[in-house]
């Protein structure tokens, strides 16, 4: 978890998305080899895969798992929903994410009802989502955020979002 969340907000990674407006990988994938492909059909494959197949996933019970794991899924849920909203994690919400994790026996009561108390969460959306995210496994999280990845920087461009996050 720790080095998703470094990942995402590493520096470098972060000047070249605001100054390029590009990833640092996949930069000519683009250009010279999906070129060919129409680009609705990767809208629509992707419209497809994205999150209408969330039921294929049984809503989590982590009262079989331990506290560790439920600290961990509630950081990959915050992830998830800040990379759909931009390209990566500010430093202060990075090292919070990550002090989350690794303290979680401290913060594990803040999340026990799913206070999702992120400022930079729309106020619309924040706690239906919240306990929409919280109730996934953590296959389902992994998934979207293969799918987010896809849609931003492969399939797409760094601007999308997946609307399907909007959904619960």
């Amino acid at each position: 978890m720790r080095g998703l969340i470094l990942a995402v907000s590493d520096k470098t990674y972060i000047n070249k998305i605001k100054s390029e407006q590009k990833l640092i990988f996949y930069e000519d994938l683009k250009d010279n080899h999906l070129s060919n492909i129409n680009e609705n059909f990767f809208k629509g494959i992707i419209e497809r895969c994205s999150f209408h197949d969330s039921d294929v996933f049984d809503f989590d019970s982590t009262e079989e798992y331990g506290k560790e794991y439920k600290m961990y899924k509630h950081v990959l849920a915050k992830i998830l929903y800040s990379f759909n909203r931009m390209n990566y994690l500010d430093r202060r919400v990075a090292y919070d994410y990550i002090e989350l994790c690794e303290n979680y026996k401290h913060h594990l009561q803040l999340i026990i009802d799913c206070q999702c108390e992120d400022e930079d969460m729309d106020e619309s959306i924040s706690y239906p989502f919240c306990i929409y995210l919280n109730k996934l496994p953590v296959q389902a999280l992994l998934k979207f955020v293969i799918i987010i990845y896809e849609i931003k920087f492969i399939f797409g461009d760094i601007n999308s979002k997946c609307p399907d996050l909007n959904l619960y």
